[in-house]
């Protein structure tokens, strides 16, 4: 009987299954850098060169002059201009030989055309501001400023007009009325469905007041005082204070010829009063206070 032990298959080296791996990811790798394209970068906008300002004649200060409407500028997107710029002159110059004046939106103002537009021809007063800086005040389009505004307003309203016959009209769809459920109810009479609503009761309450005769504690002095019983006690005690200009922790109390000590005037209590009643504002002392 043989003893010999039956032979095992051998498996591969780590070698020859990394030199296999890297045979089959190499394919990959070549795919990956050929359909890689590099996409192009649109070249940024060249920013428009800034112009040195013309300085604004000194002796312009105080005086109404004619300019045209420059520049506006926009702090905000989809916003209106906050404020812009006025060349000087009738005619419009360059703004490398021309002076240009700083102005505010607010500052300008017309009946017809409410905000400032480039190209308007307007009449303004030169001032300087709280920085020492020369700027328009007082801006009103003049005659020749009215026909640009008009012309153009005309050519806005028309080019409007033109999109809104362009654009396709709006179709309403038919209205689609819902089957009626099934029930198996009774039909419920339609006045029992409707409900009414409940009417506001916008009438005004009745404010009643009273003439009462306030004395108070330190002052010789009894003054009549109209006193509305809606009111809060509190509100009551500021405008005694108020009237005898006095201040202080009082004790509101309610005195009779039959109870001088008086009682202690709660909301009940003035609802019960009436004219011609006396309350006296007794001062606590600081001892009482504090017990």
């Amino acid at each position: 009987m043989s003893t010999e032990t039956p032979s095992r298959r051998r498996r591969p080296t780590g070698k020859a299954n990394g030199e296999k791996k890297a045979e089959t990811t190499a394919p990959v790798a070549e795919n990956a850098e050929s359909q890689a394209v590099e996409t192009p970068q649109e070249p940024s906008k060249p920013r428009r060169p800034r112009i040195e300002p013309v300085p604004v004649p000194a002796e312009l200060e105080g005086q109404t002059v004619t300019g045209i409407i420059y520049d506006l500028i926009r702090i905000a997107p989809n916003k209106l201009p906050s404020f812009g710029f006025i060349m000087l002159g009738e005619t419009a110059g360059s703004p490398e030989t021309t002076p240009r004046i700083y102005f505010g939106r607010k500052e300008f103002s017309d009946e017809v055309h409410r905000f400032p537009r480039k190209g308007y021809v307007v009449t303004f007063t030169v001032t300087k501001d709280e920085q020492g800086r020369f700027a328009a005040t007082g801006i009103k389009l003049n005659d020749a400023g009215r026909v640009v505004a008009d012309a153009q307003k005309a050519e806005y309203d028309a080019k409007k007009a033109a999109a809104k016959a362009a654009a396709p009209a709006a179709v309403t769809p038919a209205p689609v009325t819902p089957p009626a459920p099934a029930t198996t109810e009774e039909p419920v009479a339609a006045a029992e469905k409707t409900k009414k609503p409940k009417k506001k009761n916008n009438k005004p309450r009745e404010t009643v007041s009273l003439n009462l005769k306030i004395s108070v504690e330190g002052h010789p002095d009894t003054k009549d005082v109209e006193v509305k019983l809606n009111r809060q006690l509190g509100q009551l005690k500021r405008d005694v204070m108020k009237i005898f200009a006095t201040s202080g922790k009082f004790e509101m109390l309610h005195v009779t010829e039959e109870n001088k000590e008086g009682t202690f005037l709660t909301g009940a209590v003035l609802k019960t009063l009436k004219n011609d009643d006396r309350v006296h504002f007794k001062l606590v002392k600081e001892e009482e206070a504090s017990a």
